[in-house]
């Protein structure tokens, strides 16, 4: 029978077997013929199927070497290691000092006999250079700390090495038989995926091929509808169609592994065969997903080690980490896959991260599995898979698989590439670290001291100094690590790292150390504008400062919370630290500080941006969870306080108060710690705002479960005083009075009773004012006005349902109420229009018109308002108008922003409207009806004129703008950037866009500066002025739109010097962006290559080009390519193109037809481009030709002389009531051409 590598029982095996070390399984291994004297861990060569499986049969076959552990590896090592001797004249090497008991040539030939080969550096073609002075002492002094301690270990194994002689027997025979089994022969040849998979419908087929481009288009979310779209049509997936679903969902980040693997399960069910494609997007998923849980539960651990505080929901989201075992199901999937077709290889990228995964977690003989199947399929060992294999061996303590590990890499081509210098140097570093670790110090310093003899990488070289400090600090030798430390050349140290060892220092408690490298950091480097660094030197100040605060070093707790608070460059605090200060500024009596610094920390808490998910874990939280954490913050605080004696009634009401204000709660353990503080006599002396929030928290208490008698009595206080104190009935305060009387009837039925006749009498008191105080659910109209208020909710179906649910209730939702959840609407589409309908005409019937109440009036005014504003957005203007001419009706007007909603969507009220004019007009109308204009309607008329390219009217309602005295938005600086630069006024336009960057309020958005840098690359054509806003946007950290990028093909390809390498380069900029690449920006490139450098053949193939690569054409692309032939006078060619457009449905353009008509004029052939103009004709009832298009042809005919054509064209273009100063232009070309006596009129 043939042993298959990774089956079942080697499964089981594994974990036993590695506990101490996997030498036994190793040693096995080297008796046999297929393996090796040394450890088979051959990094860059290739092993077989069966070399594998004896390298391999201890381990798999669950035998272990007898001896007095189980495992017999460091006997069984030091017995080979005697064997496997050379001869005396190789020994001499080692043997060259004999000064002391104990010397490096000791320690290397101990290492010799226990490891074989000690590690060597690869050697460099450089002249080597001396060690100075003091990096040799250093060495020296812990060589002779650690003589005694080797001496010893050196007389244990020579010992051993005679007591487990018989071993090697028993291992040998256990080898016969595994030798014995691997002669089975393999099957010849395997089946290939494809042949395996049943071929797919048609309809499969085609909803593949969409699946596939929505895929492409990074459209991940369209992908599952459509594919439960393909479910329910009853059509069976293929094993592509999961493949392109599973991949989606893993791209949208779910939230749960299992529902990545619920899809993989249910691929199962339909019967269908994982692909290596399946495999490899699953253990990619799974094996990213354990390296972050991995982080999250450090980071977890870490914090609530240093600070002593772990939150409830951090406890459960870390059991849910814990317990996902999103690792164990990689493994799974790479043992079955690999079992079930044992030909079968990964891409390098699968076997890095499930390598790395598997260091992370301290598996090392899966890690060591999934290497070996590496090697086996003829694949080399990345820098990055050496390193992550080095690292968990050096966790593990095995500096036997360490040193192997490097040999083998060593002995590889890659390892000797003098282009991957950075890599070698990292691999050095994980090596010095890794034996600092396993507690290997005289082997990693002498390791230094060989690199140090051959190499002249002076910043390289610190890299590993730096292992050697990071080591001595994690082995508690802090007096070498300070030794080492002061050898670092800082100009070669990243602020980083000293981040890094900052904070660990001050983890261990070492203070001083910690706070002298913490102020070796330097805040003003270029590494800080990396958030990832502003993490790391946020984390080290919180190191710091919790250490302070547990040692009571209360000014320097708050130096540090100041620079970690304020700083731009750290990424702030987290709640452990905030919380930690928090207790420390109370516990020494600095109240009111304590209290300013827990209000900001709540709210830089839930507004602080969320950055990507391999940084701090709190930034990706929403905001729910956000609160969650931020309530147990304050409930930790109140208890905390209470339980120190701290907790007075003043603090406890403004913590409360905080968690209210930013939670809307606060759980019963904290209420009634709080609470308990005031007796009846505290109660009566309190305020109405203060009254206010003690019934909040006595009725979240007994609205609970397991209330107590003194609960019903504290709530029976309240009640009484706020009566007294005529609280409103129709108030949030009322509600809770009410409720709280119905949730005490049958302790107190008294409470109900007074309640009644309190709200009788108040109703009789307010009737006259609110006619509608008896319709109206005030709860739910509560709820959706917070909902609505805090964001875009856009769960319209929700809304339905509340509304629909209080109606058949027999109630209401207020008019203002009703006002929201129709704006809320209109933003979900003409889908939602009948609802919005259903509103108004119920709203008629419930709440009708009162014209002689304020609130109806008041309500009504907002109701129609909403309504004309939505049906604007829905495209209904005739609607819009009528809801309008109603409110004029009730002597109110719509607001300023409804009117600025009349301006923006002008568009496509007729094709060839004058936007500009008409806009004028609402402005116009809008100050007629005494609105007073908001920015956002001056917006919007500023923007139409620009549009028309009217800059001096532009500038006067800029400058009634400000007169009026408000300010210009960000929105407004660009667009009176963007109308300066389209009539080339460069100095103004530089004038306002410093002043938008210096004003208070500014937004930095990207559409300014493509204006500017569009007007020096079409107006000006200069390339450092372009050059000059690109990097002034970067440095703002505002992110290039794809048009940007565009933009910046433009200026490295037609701008003088063209530079074509730096314009394609920029297509690796886009890609590196995460941004797709557009096909505009390969018409720029094509464009540039035909009509600036003039090589047409260049062009041709870039377009064809990217088709291949599968980027699907369109009329960009093709506009980009006809200018090509069309300038280099190749319009003859051009038909070709144009069938191919066709035959691809891609419609013509005006703009590529002014291109072709413009060159057949070239040509002199009118029928030709007459041809083209009608292409541009009727087409679905609307036709296609913009002024551009009139220009063009009118041109034409004036070029071959016929005047007749040319005057027909124009006043088909009169006739469709383009603006005058837009059709002059063609009219002037056409009087130009005639005498004066028969020039056509400016009244036609």
């Amino acid at each position: 029978m043939v042993f298959k590598p990774f089956t079942t029982l080697a499964r089981q095996s594994i974990s036993k077997h590695l506990v101490n070390g996997y030498t036994q399984s190793l040693v096995a291994a080297s008796q046999s013929s297929y393996a090796s004297s040394t450890l088979p861990i051959r990094i860059g060569q290739s092993n077989a199927p069966v070399k594998i499986q004896n390298a391999f049969g201890g381990a798999h076959s669950g035998r272990a070497a007898p001896g007095k552990d189980g495992s017999a590896t460091d006997a069984v090592n030091a017995f080979h290691a005697v064997q496997n001797q050379t001869d005396d004249k190789d020994d001499k090497k080692y043997l060259f000092s004999r000064k002391i008991l104990w010397s490096k040539a000791q320690h290397q030939q101990q290492q010799k006999q226990l490891l074989g080969n000690p590690p060597e550096p690869i050697a460099e073609p450089l002249p080597s250079r001396s060690r100075s002075t003091s990096f040799t002492s250093v060495i020296e002094e812990v060589d002779a700390v650690e003589e005694i301690a080797v001496l010893k270990d050196a007389v244990v194994i020579a010992e051993e090495a005679v007591a487990e002689e018989a071993i090697v027997d028993v291992v040998e025979e256990s080898l016969k038989v595994e030798v014995e089994q691997s002669n089975v022969a393999e099957p010849a040849a395997f089946l290939s995926e494809e042949a395996l998979l049943p071929e797919p419908s048609e309809a499969t087929k085609a909803f593949n091929s969409q699946l596939q481009s929505l895929h492409d288009h990074r459209r991940w979310e369209e992908v599952t509808v459509l594919f439960r779209h393909m479910v329910e049509q009853g059509l069976k997936p293929s094993t592509t169609t999961y493949n392109l679903l599973l991949d989606s969902i893993v791209s949208l980040r779910p939230q749960y592994v299992a529902q990545v693997i619920d899809v993989y399960s249910a691929m199962l069910r339909e019967k269908l065969i994982p692909t290596t494609t399946t495999y490899s997007i699953l253990i990619n998923f799974l094996a990213q997903r354990a390296l972050r849980s991995h982080h999250i539960t450090t980071t977890a651990q870490r914090d609530a080690a240093r600070s002593g505080i772990l939150l409830d929901s951090k406890k459960k989201n870390l059991k849910a980490v814990e317990e996902e075992g999103a690792l164990n199901y990689a493994l799974g999937l790479f043992y079955d896959s690999t079992e079930v077709r044992t030909e079968r290889a990964f891409p390098m990228s699968i076997y890095r991260v499930l390598i790395e995964a598997c260091s992370t977690h301290g598996l090392t003989e899966d890690m060591l599995n999934v290497s070996t199947h590496l090697e086996s399929h003829g694949l080399s060992a990345t820098p990055e898979v050496i390193r992550s294999m080095i690292r968990g061996f050096g966790e593990k303590g095995d500096v036997r698989a360490v040193v192997e590990t490097y040999n083998g890499w060593q002995d590889s081509d890659i390892a000797k590439d003098s282009s991957l210098m950075n890599e070698r140097y990292q691999i050095y570093t994980e090596l010095i670290a890794a034996l600092m670790a396993s507690g290997d110090i005289p082997g990693a310093l002498t390791f230094l001291e060989k690199v140090v003899d051959i190499s002249q990488e002076h910043a390289r070289l610190e890299w590993l100094k730096q292992a050697v400090v990071e080591g001595f600090v994690s082995n508690g030798d802090i007096l070498s690590a300070e030794k080492w430390m002061q050898q670092l050349d800082i100009k070669w140290t990243s602020n980083e790292w000293l981040a890094l060892l900052s904070t660990r220092l001050a983890d261990q408690g070492e203070f001083n150390f910690a706070l002298q490298i913490y102020n070796t950091i330097n805040p003003n480097s270029m590494e800080f504008e990396s958030q990832r660094i502003r993490e790391l030197f946020a984390e080290c100040q919180m190191s710091c400062l919790e250490h302070c605060a547990k040692t009571g070093q209360v000014e320097k707790a708050r130096e540090l919370w100041a620079d970690l608070w304020k700083s731009e460059r750290s990424a702030g605090p987290n709640i452990s630290t905030a919380l930690v200060y928090t207790r420390m500024l109370f516990e020494n009596g600095c109240v009111n500080e304590a209290l300013v610094v827990l209000n900001q920390f709540s709210r830089y808490f839930l507004e602080q941006p969320t950055s990507s998910p391999d940084t701090n874990p709190e930034h990706i939280l929403n905001i729910d969870a956000r609160r969650l954490i931020l309530l147990e913050g304050f409930e930790n605080t109140i208890l905390y306080l209470s339980s120190k004696g701290l907790l007075t009634p003043s603090i406890g009401l403004d913590v409360a108060g905080f968690s209210f204000r930013r939670c809307s709660t606060l759980r019963a353990e904290a209420s009634r710690r709080v609470l308990d503080l005031f007796d009846k006599t505290r109660l009566w002396g309190l305020t109405s705002a203060q009254l206010s929030l003690t019934l909040q928290l006595q009725y979240l208490i007994i609205s609970g479960e397991g209330f107590l008698p003194i609960d019903s009595q504290r709530f029976e206080t309240m009640f009484n005083i706020a009566l007294e104190a005529g609280f409103p009935v129709s108030g949030p305060e009322g509600e809770i009075l009410g409720q709280g009387a119905a949730l005490l009837a049958q302790v107190n039925p008294n409470l109900s009773v007074r309640w009644d006749q309190y709200a009788r009498q108040q109703a009789g008191e307010t009737l006259p004012d609110d006619p509608y105080w008896n319709k109206i659910d005030i709860k739910t109209s509560n709820a959706i006005d917070a909902t609505l208020t805090r964001s875009k909710y856009n769960k319209i179906a929700d809304l339905r349902r509340m509304y629909r649910n209080t109606r058949r209730s027999g109630k209401s939702l207020r008019l203002t109420t009703l006002a929201e959840i129709i704006t809320a609407a209109s933003r979900g589409g003409v889908q939602h229009s009948d609802f919005i309908d259903e509103i108004v005409r119920n709203a008629r019937i419930d709440l009708p018109w009162m014209p002689q109440y304020t609130i109806s009036r008041s309500g009504w005014s907002d109701l129609l308002n909403a309504m004309t504003a939505a049906q604007l957005v829905l495209g209904n203007r005739d609607k819009a108008a009528e809801y309008h001419d109603e409110m004029l009706k009730m002597g109110e007007s719509p607001t300023a922003n409804t009117y600025g909603l009349y301006i923006v969507y002008l568009k496509g009220v007729q094709q060839t409207y004058d936007e500009a004019s008409e806009a004028v007009a609402i402005f116009e109308r809008a100050l007629a009806e005494g609105v007073v204009p908001t920015p956002f309607l001056y917006n919007a008329v500023i923007g139409k004129l620009a549009k028309a390219r009217r800059v001096d009217d532009c500038l006067f309602y800029f400058a009634l703008m400000r007169t009026a005295g408000i300010k210009p938005t960000s929105v407004t600086y660009g667009t009176m950037i963007n109308a300066l630069t389209r009539v080339g006024d460069e100095s103004f336009a530089e004038e306002l866009f410093k002043e938008m960057e210096l004003m208070s309020n500014y937004k930095p958005r990207p559409a300014p500066y493509n204006s500017m840098i569009q007007f020096f690359i079409t107006t000006k054509r200069d390339r450092s002025k372009v050059l000059s806003y690109y990097n002034r946007m970067l440095s703002l950290s505002i992110a290039p739109t794809s048009h940007t990028y565009k933009l910046m093909i433009e200026a490295y390809a037609t701008l003088d010097q063209p530079d074509m390498a730096a314009a394609e380069a920029v297509l690796d900029t886009i890609r590196a962006s995460g941004l797709p690449v557009e096909s505009s920006h390969h018409a720029a490139l094509i464009h540039a290559k035909g009509c600036v450098l003039h090589d047409v053949s260049a062009a041709i193939k870039h377009f064809e080009d990217i088709i291949a690569t599968g980027l699907r054409p369109d009329s960009t692309l093709y506009q980009a390519l006809l200018e090509c032939l069309v300038a280099n006078h190749r319009v003859a060619e051009t038909p070709y193109w144009v069938q191919d457009m066709v035959k691809k449905n891609i419609m013509m353009t005006p703009y590529i037809a002014n291109t072709l008509i413009h060159g057949w004029t070239l040509e002199k052939n009118i029928d030709k481009a007459r041809e083209v103009y009608e292409a541009l004709g009727n087409a679905n009832g609307q036709v296609r030709r913009e002024p551009s298009t009139y220009e063009a042809m009118t041109r034409a005919y004036l070029a071959v002389e016929d005047r007749e054509g040319a005057k027909k064209v124009a006043d088909e273009m009169v006739g469709r009531r383009y603006p005058s100063a837009v059709v002059a232009r063609v009219l002037d070309l056409v009087r130009m051409s005639e005498p004066a006596s028969t020039a056509i009129t400016a009244s036609a």
